[in-house]
Parts: structure tokens; C-alpha cells; sequence
């Protein structure tokens, strides 16, 4: 009985750690966001890098409406999207590069875009919290997200019905804790395992 009272007192303990530790990147996490505002981004890029920023583009690839490569490279894109590229995902790095190949001259898209530049500008708070949770999505470097993401429907599950058992043991294992401690640690620990 005491070896489930240690194993429910070192489940708290890491439940309090968590919350700490979430708080005290948050904090982090907001203050780096406020620094980096308006300036500069300091990424180091390289030839992979840049080659996985293209996979959503390349998917969207318009032969009569895009900037072609030959332009690209003459008028420094590149450059001019290191400068200006301070996303805080994979997902709006690769959205960035194909709307800066993508130019758009429509009136309707020119003025949505100038109003929610306008609203962030002006809105920090709002503008800090959408870019804290973009900001938890991270950065890949050596592949496409958009990519990684449609690579997914060739994964070729054998036994789905294995994961349904895993879940659904783990969920009986924790309610066993309200009928008895014991066993209720004893079925989570397996079922974990």
C-alpha cells in the first residue's frame, strides 16, 4: 500500500513540475518574442534548409503567375527572405516563401492584408499570444512540414486495431486506481510499458 502512495506522490510532484516549467517557458518564451519584435531575425540558413522552405511551394507551383527561378535568383529573393523572415514555425516559413514567389495584385487580397498588418501592429497583446502558439510548433530544418505531413498517407498501418487496445487498456488501467490503488498503479505501470 505505501508503494502506491510513493507513486501517487511522484505523479504530483511531476504534475507540479510540469505546470512550473511550462510557466517559466512562457515567461521565456514572451520576453524572447517582445526582444525579437521588428528586428532583424539572426537564422542561420542552409542549402537544406532552403530546400525544404520550398516543398509547400512547389505543391502550389503556377508556371504563368509565379516568380520564376531566373528572376528569383537575379533580383536576391532569397536574401530579401532571410531579412524578412521572422516566423516562429515551419508552417509560416514555407508560407512566406511561396506567397513572396506568389505575388498577388489583387485589390480585395492587398487590402486584407494591409488591414491585419495594421490590426497587429496596433494590437501587441493580441499579436504576442497568436505568436507564442505559432511559436510551440517549432522549426524543422531538414525537411518540408508540408511535405512530412503529406507523407503520411503512405504509412501503411498493419494492426490499427492495436492502438484502440493500447488506449483503451491504458484508460482501464487508470479508473482500476478508484476500485484499488494497488492494482490501479500495478495495470498503469504495464499498460505504459
Amino acid at each position: 500500500m505505501e508503494i502506491v502512495y510513493v507513486v501517487i506522490g511522484l505523479m504530483i510532484l511531476l504534475i507540479i513540475k510540469g505546470i512550473y516549467d511550462e510557466k517559466r517557458n512562457k515567461r521565456i518564451l514572451m520576453h524572447q518574442l517582445r526582444e525579437e519584435w521588428g528586428k532583424v531575425p539572426e537564422e542561420e540558413y542552409s542549402e537544406s534548409k532552403m530546400q525544404s522552405l520550398r516543398g509547400y511551394y512547389n505543391d502550389h507551383f503556377d508556371a504563368d503567375r509565379d516568380v520564376d527561378d531566373v528572376t528569383w535568383n537575379d533580383i536576391n529573393m532569397d536574401e530579401v527572405f532571410m531579412l524578412i523572415n521572422n516566423t516562429g514555425s515551419s508552417i509560416g516559413e514555407e508560407f512566406l516563401y511561396a506567397l513572396l514567389r506568389k505575388p498577388s495584385f489583387n485589390p480585395e487580397d492587398l487590402r486584407e492584408r494591409s488591414r491585419l498588418i495594421n490590426y497587429f501592429t496596433k494590437n501587441h497583446e493580441q499579436r504576442e499570444q497568436l505568436q507564442f502558439m505559432i511559436k510551440q510548433f517549432g522549426k524543422l530544418d531538414k525537411i518540408s512540414l508540408y511535405e512530412y505531413i503529406n507523407r503520411t498517407n503512405d504509412f501503411d498501418v498493419k494492426y490499427p486495431y492495436l492502438h484502440y487496445i493500447y488506449a483503451i487498456s491504458f484508460i482501464g488501467a487508470v479508473l482500476s486506481f478508484f476500485i484499488s490503488p494497488q492494482l490501479g498503479a500495478i495495470l498503469t505501470l504495464v499498460s505504459l510499458v
